[in-house]
């Protein structure tokens, strides 16, 4: 969901609030659900170059990401440039997670990513697919090239997040909202924070989905989200109706 300096920074709010004592409504820490056995599979993925797996341990416990050598680190510089071209900045995304070395794309091939990963958000905009929407803005707020939002567009994202029933979408949101609203009030009820766990654990458990780690990794940012908010006032949103976007 600690952070390194060229993560999103959590505690770099607009608005500085005074501590207080309450309960993170967060009922689990995603890190502790592996075990030794489970980082030790992780961390022999990691060494053969796959950057989702290096990407997910840096956020999810960076002290325990393997040594990056010469030959895995240009394979994890054509995965993370792989698609930008095409507008697909999940790799770029993940790999700004990772280290910024893996980030340097030249302009000419980012503005065409952009552009075309523009249309793609109008698209889903007009099928009113808010939570593929989320995905799209979050990968491109973390790399610093939010798109264009407005209050209309928060209030659909909101509630798609809000309303949603699936642990796996749950986690998927979260992290999508902190990183693209820092100062939104990530919160969830009990019985969501089980949904999520219970994902989790499966996902731990079979191993077969090559997304178990991601989800890992996105539960770590919802983690640390919760316990950010945990300790300030209560968001209005009233008074404030669009969050702030990170800015980079």
């Amino acid at each position: 969901m600690s952070f390194n300096p060229d993560r999103i920074n959590i505690h770099e709010l607009t608005i500085e609030e005074p501590e207080s004592k309450e309960k993170p409504e967060f009922l689990f820490d995603p890190s502790r659900l592996l075990s030794e056995d489970d980082w030790q599979a992780l961390q022999m993925i990691a060494k053969q170059g796959d950057l989702y797996t290096n990407a997910s341990i840096a956020i999810t416990d960076r002290k325990k990401l393997p040594e990056i050598s010469a030959e895995t680190r240009e394979d994890l510089l054509r995965s993370a440039k792989s698609g930008v071209a095409d507008g697909h900045f999940q790799n770029l995304a993940w790999a700004k997670y990772l280290s910024p070395e893996l980030t340097q794309v030249p302009v000419d091939v980012l503005d065409s990513g952009i552009e075309k990963d523009d249309q793609k958000i109008s698209e889903l905009r007009e099928k009113n697919d808010w939570r593929h929407l989320l995905e799209h803005v979050a990968w491109r707020t973390i790399i610093g090239h939010s798109p264009k939002l407005d209050a209309e567009d928060f209030n659909k994202m909101k509630e798609e997040f809000e309303t949603q029933k699936s642990g796996e979408y749950l986690i998927e949101e979260g992290a999508a909202m902190s990183i693209i609203y820092p100062d939104y009030p990530l919160k969830f009820s009990e019985e969501n924070s089980k949904k999520m766990e219970s994902h989790l654990k499966r996902q731990i458990q079979n191993r077969t989905d090559g997304e178990w780690y991601l989800f890992i990794a996105m539960a770590k940012i919802v983690t640390d989200k919760c316990t950010e908010v945990a300790l300030r006032k209560p968001f209005n949103i009233e008074t404030t109706p669009i969050p702030e976007i990170k800015k980079f």
